[in-house]
């Protein structure tokens, strides 16, 4: 509901569909050749997350989509990492116990986007008032997104119901037509970001929607399960205020 697990798995259903040779790094643990290793935190320890990196090189993998959280990006973590792209999906109410406050919660989120370098380029939800703070924060240039927007890119057309996802993406002077059996409006939000990150990548046009299409349910995330009975059952992790009206509003 938040958006770094969906948008990092959508991400990777798109590479790999490209011939892409990339690592998923995040909440559901280590993710390549579409195996799964389970790691402790979201974002691991600098040394091991390193270690991974170098394994990464040495296997020939020359793509890494990988969570941040604002644990890691506090404890310095990622310092010294070079991300090519940074996207931001939006921010609400969590790990208080941690941040104390929403405005550190945010100046956290924002230290990711300030360290990223000239040559990197930033993804922001416009839509969320932190997305435009964010935007007006920082110095390099940026691509937006908002699901029903018309500046950046943006659903043209959108069908949103039980069984999926459907419309047409427009980015620039690209459409993607988006097949996809994510659920939730909150989802149109992190197909959007993965194909705006891959549009930007140069990804063509046919993975882009490949990818989106293959892209199965990501589990605990708005899950859904035929019942023997004929009923259907939805699987969620919703644990924050947000993550409860977002998913059962859906």
């Amino acid at each position: 509901t938040n958006g770094k697990t969906s948008v990092s798995s959508i991400l990777y259903s798109i590479l790999t569909s490209s011939g892409i040779k990339c690592a998923q790094l995040g909440t559901l643990g280590l993710i390549k050749n579409n195996s799964i290793e389970t790691n402790t935190y979201t974002t691991p320890e600098s040394i091991e997350l390193n270690k991974y990196f170098y394994d990464f090189n040495k296997n020939g993998y020359t793509h890494v989509i990988m969570e941040v959280s604002s644990h890691a990006i506090d404890q310095k973590r990622i310092s010294n990492i070079s991300f090519n792209v940074a996207i931001f999906t939006n921010l609400t109410p969590e790990h208080l116990d941690y941040h104390k406050t929403l405005n550190n919660y945010f100046n956290t989120k924002l230290g990711l986007f300030r360290a990223l370098s000239i040559k990197s380029k930033a993804i922001i939800n416009i839509a969320d008032h932190y997305g435009k703070k964010i935007k007006n924060s920082i110095k390099i240039p940026t691509r937006e997104f908002s699901v029903l927007g018309n500046d950046g890119a943006h659903f043209k057309i959108i069908e949103s119901d039980y069984t999926g996802i459907n419309g047409i993406i427009k980015s620039d002077n690209s459409e993607y037509k988006i097949e996809s059996k994510l659920i939730g409006k909150f989802n149109a939000e992190n197909i959007l970001a993965a194909v705006e990150c891959a549009h930007i990548l140069g990804i063509e046009k046919k993975f882009i929607e490949l990818g989106i299409k293959k892209c199965p349910a990501i589990p605990g995330r708005m899950e859904s399960f035929e019942l023997s009975n004929g009923a259907k059952a939805i699987l969620d992790y919703a644990h924050t205020p947000d993550a409860y009206e977002k998913s059962l509003s859906t």
